[in-house]
């Protein structure tokens, strides 16, 4: 008959067996072909989860501002033999260095971002994006030259720890992991500038051998002798000296 069914999916005594049965009977049967984790209740497991992504290698503008400012970040024009361009830091000192490897880390977090949760096409205020936490925007331009701007933003960071996320290319608002987020909102100028390496005073030198004075013999050889018992309190100590008139 038409309408509603409800079936309850239970455990799995064996591998391709699951226990189920009909909402109003009794009888439970064992399926195959069924697993209790392919119907798991979040909305990321029925949608595709990829949200945002971009060509890391496509990016040469980035800006990220949040309460610690905004960094700009440009990157050079490409190397002769077509690898991409060095970053710079707009407002980079002359005695500073950039970490690079810091921009590294920073695409790969905003070049590939999942959802956890969709939210819908209606802004809410609680997802507090008229006051972000972070915006990033960045410019690519691809290989055929074409010139493209995103803007990402992130919002309220909600009890179970996830940020409210909107991208400029998408009309859903979703929710982001909070480990993706937490460093947009974090990060300042002094997190993307190299750190000197720490002088590491060089070790002592050992103290030399005492010189040992011409005409004395010292060999593996010498013994000490005794016309009595030796104790354990008896001691030949490093400052002994055997000059050549204890020699025959």
């Amino acid at each position: 008959s038409d309408g509603v069914k409800t079936l309850y999916i239970g455990s799995s005594p064996a591998s391709g067996a699951t226990h189920v049965r009909l909402d109003g009977q009794d009888e439970t049967y064992l399926g195959s072909d069924i697993n209790s984790w392919e119907w798991a209740a979040q909305a990321s497991n029925w949608i595709d989860a990829q949200y945002f992504t971009v060509t890391a290698n496509d990016v040469d503008h980035i800006t990220l501002q949040n309460a610690n400012g905004e960094l700009v970040f440009t990157r050079g024009e490409p190397n002769a033999d077509g690898t991409p361009g060095e970053w710079s830091l707009e407002g980079l000192a002359a005695d500073e260095q950039l970490d690079t490897s810091k921009i590294t880390t920073l695409l790969t977090r905003i070049g590939s971002v999942r959802l956890v949760n969709p939210l819908g096409k209606t802004d809410k205020p609680e997802y507090g994006m008229s006051e972000p936490q972070a915006t990033v925007t960045l410019e690519t331009k691809d290989a055929e030259g074409a010139v493209k701007d995103y803007t990402l933003q992130l919002g309220a960071k909600d009890d179970q720890g996830n940020y409210a996320f909107k991208s400029s290319d998408s009309e859903y608002y979703v929710q982001i992991a909070g480990f993706t987020g937490d460093d947009l909102v974090k990060e300042a100028r002094a997190d993307y500038i190299q750190q000197p390496e720490s002088s590491v005073p060089a070790e002592s030198a050992p103290p030399a051998a005492p010189a040992v004075q011409s005409g004395t013999i010292v060999t593996a050889t010498d013994a000490v002798t005794s016309t009595g018992d030796i104790t354990a309190t008896d001691a030949v100590t490093a400052t002994d000296v055997v000059s050549d008139t204890s020699v025959p």
